[in-house]
């Protein structure tokens, strides 16, 4: 059965993507604006709105690095190409309109690889939400007040910024992996039981002998309570230590 690719640009290299992308708008803003306008790209979800939008349709760009698809209005050309002829407002004959047009495509294109590219009519916008699983990258562009979205699918992601290749190092067993960590465990020695009278009537230096052989075994047991090892205190090089006398089952362990 096919199946579709999941693939997700994380934080990492989501961050390199975006200062590839705003050097290209860079580049973009100084052969296109002849206004000192502030163009900038961040991340967004593929699937919420632009800030502001309404009716909004998807074009998509193609070129030999893969295919951007641009979210934007009706009327983004016009005022686009207002903000970079530095007038303020469409003149509604159409010549803001065509600096807008050809600029985005060439925006575009700039991404794709494309060396002539177009903006092809809109394809709708009921594909956006699915993106975001094949490795597909969303931005926001943000050309003053003007704001619409780009997806930039996963070739023009992996020619942009080639993704590192996975790690070489196998991972090793539970035990093995944390066998070097140091821990914390509580010895616990059982005295039996005595009467609280007794407890309260002790005095500095008196000794209460117990039923307890001296000899007997302590408990290692982790901070959950669970027995780590067993065996009578003994010394070793001038120090306390305990001497492990029972073996525990592997049940026993894994428990």
């Amino acid at each position: 059965m096919d199946g579709a690719r999941l693939r997700w640009i994380g934080a990492t290299r989501g961050k390199r993507l975006l200062a590839v992308m705003n050097a290209i708008g860079s580049e973009w803003k100084a052969q296109w604006s002849t206004a000192d306008v502030q163009v900038g790209f961040e991340r967004a979800s593929v699937s919420a709105p632009a800030p502001g939008a309404c009716e909004m349709d998807w074009h998509e760009i193609s070129g030999a690095r893969g295919t951007v698809r641009l979210y934007c209005s009706g009327d983004t050309s016009g005022r686009l190409g207002a903000l970079l002829a530095g007038t303020g407002i469409d003149d509604g004959l159409g010549i803001a309109y065509g600096i807008g047009r050809r600029s985005l495509a060439a925006l575009a294109g700039a991404l794709c690889g494309a060396d002539s590219a177009k903006i092809d009519p809109p394809i709708g916008s009921s594909d956006a939400p699915r993106l975001a699983r094949d490795g597909s990258f969303a931005v926001w562009l943000r050309i003053e007040d003007l704001v619409l979205g780009l997806v930039l699918d996963g070739g023009v992601c992996d020619a942009l910024v080639p993704p590192e290749p996975p790690g070489q190092e196998a991972l090793q067993p539970r035990l093995a992996a944390v066998a070097q960590e140091s821990a914390c465990f509580e010895v616990v020695l059982d005295l039996g039981r005595a009467s609280v009278q007794q407890m309260l009537s002790l005095r500095a230096g008196e000794m209460i002998r117990t039923m307890v052989r001296i000899d007997a075994p302590l408990r290692a047991v982790t901070p959950q309570g669970r027995e780590a090892l067993r065996g009578p205190l003994t010394s070793m090089d001038g120090r306390r230590a305990i001497q492990k006398s029972r073996t525990q089952t592997t049940q026993e362990k894994t428990r």
